[in-house]
C-alpha cells in the first residue's frame, strides 16, 4: 500500500527528518553541515558510506546525532527556464546531500567533522561533476565561491554585487564580495 500525504511547506522538514532539525536547532547544541550536488547517486558508494555512519555511531556515541539528509526534486520546472536567465548554477542537479554532523560532548568534535569531509569527498568522487558543487544554503564555510555559485556565473554576481551593495552590507554568510 502506497501512502502519499501533502504537507504544508513549513512542515516539510520536520516531517522528512522525523524531527531532526529540533535537535539541531537546540541551543547550544553543536553541528556542523557538510554537504554537495549530485547529478548521480551511486548505490556503491552509499553502502560504503552507510556502514562507515554505522561503525561512527558504535566508536562515537556522542556523535549519535549526526544525521544524513538527502533530497530529491524533479528539476523539471528549473531545465525549462534558459541558464542565461537565472543565477543559480547547479541546474542539472537530481539529488542534495548534506551530512549533519552533530555532538553532545566536544571530544567527538573532530572525529565527527573529519567524518564529514570524508563522506562529502565519497559522493563528490561520484557525483557527475568534475569536483565540489554546493547548494549556497547548505554550504559548510570552506567552499570557494566557485563551488557555491558557479564559475560561469560568479562575474555577473560580482557585477550586481557591485551595483547593488558596494559597501558590502549583506556580507553575512557566503557573501560575494564586491568586484
Amino acid at each position: 500500500m502506497q501512502v502519499i500525504n501533502t504537507l504544508p511547506w513549513n512542515e516539510l522538514v520536520t516531517k522528512s527528518g522525523f524531527g531532526i532539525d529540533a535537535l539541531l536547532a537546540t541551543k547550544g547544541q553543536p553541528h556542523s553541515i557538510f554537504s554537495s550536488n549530485l547529478k548521480n547517486v551511486d548505490s556503491l558508494t552509499w553502502v560504503e558510506i552507510f556502514n562507515k555512519m554505522n561503525d561512527f555511531y558504535a566508536s562515537t556515541p556522542a556523535a549519535r546525532t549526526s544525521v544524513i539528509s538527502l533530497e530529491v526534486y524533479s528539476n523539471e520546472a528549473v531545465a525549462a527556464v534558459p541558464d542565461s536567465a537565472t543565477a543559480y548554477p547547479w541546474r542539472d542537479a537530481q539529488a542534495y546531500v548534506m551530512f549533519q554532523m552533530g555532538w553532545t560532548d566536544s571530544s567527538a568534535t573532530n572525529a565527527a567533522n573529519a567524518l564529514g569531509i570524508e563522506l562529502r569527498n565519497m559522493v563528490v568522487s561520484t557525483s557527475g561533476y568534475s569536483g565540489l558543487t554546493t547548494y549556497v544554503s547548505y554550504a559548510h564555510g570552506e567552499e570557494t565561491l566557485e563551488q557555491k555559485y558557479g564559475a560561469d556565473k560568479l562575474p555577473r554576481l560580482k557585477d550586481l554585487k557591485k551595483k547593488w551593495d558596494p559597501k558590502n552590507l549583506f556580507a553575512y554568510n557566503n557573501a560575494i564580495t564586491p568586484s
